[in-house]
């Protein structure tokens, strides 16, 4: 059932990938802050134990920053996913209302063809 629900979260949305992305913000965020508190710990209180700053500051904003690049990277795969989504499988050349035929008459008495945007996209991405 967990399956299933978390199929359905990460199926249909970019939200996960987006919740990376403030997360690993939040974290060097926080980090940042923590690096403040322990050179005002040190500075007014000397009463700082020697290296812990210099060791747990930089893993976190390391850490911060490693998610919050894994984050943008997921980024881009969302947009590539809803990209994909909303491409179609065809391009429709003509389109038919109620049977007429949609095309203009010219003096010849051909006819002109007017692309429909699917075909006008498909050629802006030279898919031509």
């Amino acid at each position: 059932m967990v399956s299933l629900a978390w199929e359905g979260i990460t199926s249909f949305s970019v939200a996960p990938l987006r919740l990376v992305s403030l997360l690993g913000f939040a974290i060097a965020l926080g980090s940042l802050a923590v690096t403040l508190w322990a050179l005002w710990v040190k500075l007014a209180q000397e009463s700082a134990v020697p290296g812990w700053a210099s060791t747990v500051v930089p893993m976190y904003f390391l850490g911060g920053v490693q998610i919050l690049c894994l984050g943008v990277i997921g980024e881009y795969v969302g947009k590539i996913y809803l990209e994909a989504k909303r491409r179609p499988r065809y391009a429709v050349e003509t389109k038919l209302a109620s049977g007429k035929d949609t095309r203009e008459p010219t003096k010849e008495g051909s006819h002109v063809q007017h692309p429909s945007p699917s075909t006008q996209a498909s050629r802006h991405l030279g898919n031509e």
